[in-house]
């Protein structure tokens, strides 16, 4: 929430077939404030990149601008520290997979973002 991160929800993957089931007592016994401080201090270390404010994207609103402005700054930042930029884009506004991708798509197409090959992520 305002450029900090926020939990909007749990999801759970299961590792292996034989993984323990998922119950109401493990979910009591996880240490989820300990978790969140763990992500957050991962987060630090991702380097902030801020664009130019010159860069203009004629036709467009103000506020899909900086929509697209934040995804493409998440995207160069995650790129730029190895992690999967996308992903990291996703996770960090909030987004299905689906729209973090259409988003990075688009900040491309306005020229914030340098043009890539397909499954090939650049900064």
């Amino acid at each position: 929430m305002n450029g900090r991160p926020q939990v909007a929800g749990l999801h759970l993957d299961p590792i292996s077939d034989g993984a323990p089931a998922v119950t109401t007592s493990l979910l009591r016994d996880l240490k989820l404030a300990e978790i969140m401080i763990e992500d957050r201090e991962a987060l630090d270390h991702i380097p902030q990149v801020k664009l130019p404010a010159d860069v203009v994207v004629e036709g467009m609103r103000p506020a899909t601008v900086k929509r697209l402005r934040r995804a493409a700054e998440i995207y160069l930042a995650a790129w730029r520290a190895g992690e999967r930029p996308t992903k990291e884009v996703g996770r960090r506004m909030n987004l299905t997979p689906a729209a973090a991708a259409n988003l990075v798509r688009r900040a491309r197409e306005a020229g914030l973002l340098p043009p890539t090959s397909a499954g090939v992520s650049q900064g």
